[in-house]
């Protein structure tokens, strides 16, 4: 956790809490990051990038051995990504949230869930058919 970044890397089931944000109950192995875009601390951006990054590999991709530690084909086919999700908590001051494609260009605005504790989504990287989703831009007032 920094001023301006601050990443979790969670077990399935496990939740993590920074200053900025909170995971909960992620239901893979993932990378949880956000980052200010803005050059402000996380608090004070108004434009921060998240990620909800779980296993990826290319269409092909072969390995020697079960536990993915040494590729023997590599192939430049399309991203395979798997499915997860994972609760993103936000600060109340979050407003509207895009989902990113894999080149960075938003996809389709997300609903935030607000209650007491401020604005919650689910990270889904299968949200939508032909994207594999794994960032978001967060706008926040």
């Amino acid at each position: 956790v920094t001023p301006c970044h601050e990443s979790f890397v969670l077990p399935e089931g496990i939740s993590a809490t920074g200053n900025f944000l909170t995971v909960e109950n992620p239901d893979s192995f993932c990378s949880i990051s956000a980052a200010a875009m803005d050059g402000y601390d996380l608090n004070a951006s108004r434009r921060i990038l998240l990620f909800h990054i779980t296993n990826v590999e290319a269409e092909g991709m072969t390995f020697a051995v079960n536990t993915f530690s040494k590729v023997v084909k590599y192939t430049r086919n399309l991203p395979l990504g798997k499915r997860g999700t994972a609760r993103f908590r936000l600060p109340a001051r979050a407003k509207t949230l895009y989902a990113l494609d894999l080149d960075g260009t938003r996809i389709d605005e997300i609903s935030l869930d607000e209650d007491q504790d401020g604005k919650s989504f689910i990270a889904n990287t299968a949200r939508f058919d032909n994207h594999l989703v794994f960032a978001y831009e967060l706008i926040c007032e």
